[in-house]
């Protein structure tokens, strides 16, 4: 199974002292499962080995070194070996003098892994390169391969029994986390059509990507209008757990337009990811929602106008406005308590454009009743008087004007609230 990894190779630098070890360095720089993520990736990227290859090679590098890069020991015939494989004697030397051609630390992960690359390539050991790379991708092919490297390979004494244990190793320990089957491509579908309306739901589903899946990432793209181009750099992303095969997508918060919606499954091991299908829909304005807004204020002798947008597409159109409608229709806004006395509250508005004046309410019991009037448009406070102490009142305001002889008001305001007061 062919893992689609990135080639991130790690540093290590971390010294195992045994007895009879040589210490070289003491500078540890990654921990054992970042080692094992970065052999994995180079084994089956780099490599071109399958899973069950890459598996019988890390159960046999876990024996070896357990994936320290820095590791040295001498042996009992006063040699010594070091690194990934425990290159030993003059294995080791060439590793130390192909690193050091290369400009590469001889130490690090990235000196022994393209070390061990190079040493592959070598006839002495191309045959265990040809049977790595020809065993099945199976758990079975797990145990081969770790039994045929540490044969062939590492050749530890009491060789026969170390590389049964080895190879159980790499089909119970290895197999079951780095091994299985590929991610599967999700097929994409969109439940209920390619045409939506602003303000609907839309739901995305797919099928499983397979067992090897950690989770899906929803990748939705945008049409842009003035280009004509989908706008991959701003694509908006959605992250699901592995068991969620649907993403409901709320079109009110998308513009009116053409999408691409997509997923990916990816695995966070083995650093993989699949890409589904792309589907292309559209949102679209079936029946307009249209919100208001005065664009030019009515006169004495012309009427105004008033501009209908709809809130989705931004499709507009306009129509006269009376200085009746105007009027009747509006409303005096940010009405509020300004000052308050043991007797007396005092009211205050913000100016509606074109009105003649305004009118005050105070609440009793459940009728509005009139306080009084302002006779000029700019004149936008009002003091209620003759109120009793301590006493919690209602006041609301009307503006009004005359039109064609005839006094037209406005809709009530906001009400407030303000207590007067205690001697």
């Amino acid at each position: 199974m062919k893992k689609a990894l990135t080639r991130t190779l790690l540093i290590a630098m971390s010294i195992v002292i045994l007895a009879g070890v040589m210490p070289l360095s003491a500078n540890a720089s990654s921990t054992t499962n970042s080692n094992k993520t970065t052999i994995f990736s180079y084994l089956t990227n780099q490599l071109g080995f399958n899973s069950a290859a890459a598996c019988g090679i890390m159960a046999n590098i876990e024996k070896e070194s357990n994936f320290k890069s820095g590791t040295i020991i001498r042996d009992s015939n006063g040699l010594l070996s070091g690194g990934l494989c425990q290159w030993n004697g003059s294995r080791l030397n060439n590793l130390k003098n192909y690193c050091y051609k290369n400009k590469l630390n001889y130490l690090s992960i990235e000196g022994q892994l393209n070390y061990l690359e190079h040493e592959l390539q070598k006839k002495q050991y191309s045959h265990i390169y040809k049977y790595l790379k020809n065993v099945s991708d199976t758990a079975k092919g797990a145990y081969d391969a770790a039994h045929y490297w540490c044969y062939y390979f590492e050749v530890p004494a009491n060789r026969s029994s170390k590389s049964v244990q080895r190879a159980n190793a790499a089909t119970k320990s290895y197999w079951p986390v780095y091994g299985g089957k590929d991610l599967e491509k999700p097929k994409l579908s969109v439940a209920d059509g390619t045409t939506y309306e602003p303000g609907k739901k839309l739901t995305v589903k797919w099928t499983s990507a397979g067992d090897d899946a950690d989770g899906y990432k929803v990748y939705l793209v945008r049409k842009n209008a003035e280009t004509g181009k989908y706008d991959y750099d701003n694509a908006k992303v959605a992250s699901v757990n592995k068991n969620t095969k649907k993403f409901t997508i709320k079109a009110h918060n998308m513009k009116v337009g053409s999408y691409k919606v997509y997923v990916y499954a990816y695995n966070t091991i083995t650093d993989s990811e699949v890409k589904s299908n792309v589907l292309t829909f559209k949102i679209k304005c079936k029946t307009h929602v249209y919100s208001s807004k005065i664009t030019t204020l009515p006169s004495d002798k012309e009427a105004g106008v008033t501009t209908y947008s709809c809130n989705y597409c931004k499709k507009a159109y306009t129509e006269p406005l009376t200085m009746h409608d105007y009027i009747n229709n509006s409303k005096v806004k940010n009405v509020r308590v300004t000052g308050v006395a043991t007797n007396s509250v005092k009211v205050r508005w913000d100016e509606l454009a074109l009105a003649d004046g305004y009118r005050i309410y105070v609440k009793e019991g459940n009728e509005w009743v009139s306080l009084g009037t302002t006779e000029q448009s700019d004149n936008k406070a009002f003091v209620v008087r003759n109120l009793e102490e301590g006493k919690t009142y209602i006041f609301k305001v009307k503006a009004f004007k005359e039109v064609d002889g005839t006094r037209v008001n406005t809709v009530s305001s906001n009400t407030v609230k303000a207590t007067t007061k205690a001697a």
